[in-house]
């Protein structure tokens, strides 16, 4: 299994009602995130495009949605904030969860 093949499993899922699918913003906004939780190093655009196309996966032309962690930082991270927006709190991993995060490498 590969590396792509693992964020696909990871952070997508089918959602055939859907009209379009994601954009190549999405997919690669999910990827990028995916690939930040995960402690990995993203492959380049051009990489992330030849695996989803080799895959039958058209950027805006697809029955995916987003899932999982990624899809929430994603979110997140993609949402405006505005001066009004309250700060949400955040529970970091210390110790050795911390380590184990930072120790296990991507698949791939």
């Amino acid at each position: 299994m590969s590396h792509f093949d693992d964020f696909l499993r990871e952070a997508t899922s089918s959602d055939p009602g859907s009209e379009k699918g994601l954009s190549a913003e999405e997919l690669h906004g999910l990827y990028t995130s995916w690939c930040i939780i995960n402690v990995c190093p993203a492959e380049s655009a051009e990489a992330l495009w030849a695996a989803l196309t080799s895959r039958g996966i058209l950027p805006g032309n697809n029955t995916l949605a987003m899932t999982g962690p990624a899809a929430a930082d994603y979110s997140l991270s993609s949402e405006p904030i505005s001066p009004d927006s309250p700060i949400p709190e955040v529970e970091l991993a210390t110790g050795p969860a911390m380590l184990r995060a930072w120790s296990t490498p991507c698949s791939g």
